[in-house]
């Protein structure tokens, strides 16, 4: 089974492993890390993985870059519900689990 992992410091010597290992296990990888440049490194770990590469420069040492990175990885996934004419739907844990149900079965009608 696939997982999605976000893997900070993966520029890093232990970080570059990983993430290369996990490509290899066919997850897909959110990289993070401060340098542009070694980020477009990670590419050439497994070329033939490089879809499931996602990178982000970013340096996680600050609230506004981290609410950055939170901010364009729940705005990816809101586009590619788009692409496949799904409702997303922001919730959040501390939110009534009714309004999930509703729209869910709002959107499933719509369906047949």
């Amino acid at each position: 089974m696939s997982r999605t992992i976000i893997l900070t410091g993966a520029t890093g010597l232990f970080g570059k492993v990983l993430v290369k290992y996990l490509l290899e296990k066919e997850d897909k990888v959110i990289a993070v890390g401060r340098s542009k440049k070694l980020l477009i490194h990670l590419k050439k770990l497994s070329p033939k993985k490089v879809k499931n590469l996602f990178l982000i420069k970013a340096n996680l040492m600050t609230k506004s870059s981290y609410e950055k990175i939170v901010n364009s990885y729940f705005e990816n996934i809101s586009n590619t519900c788009a692409s496949y004419k799904i409702k997303y739907v922001p919730v959040s844990v501390d939110e009534n689990f009714e309004k999930i149900l509703t729209t869910y079965l709002i959107e499933k009608q719509k369906f047949g």
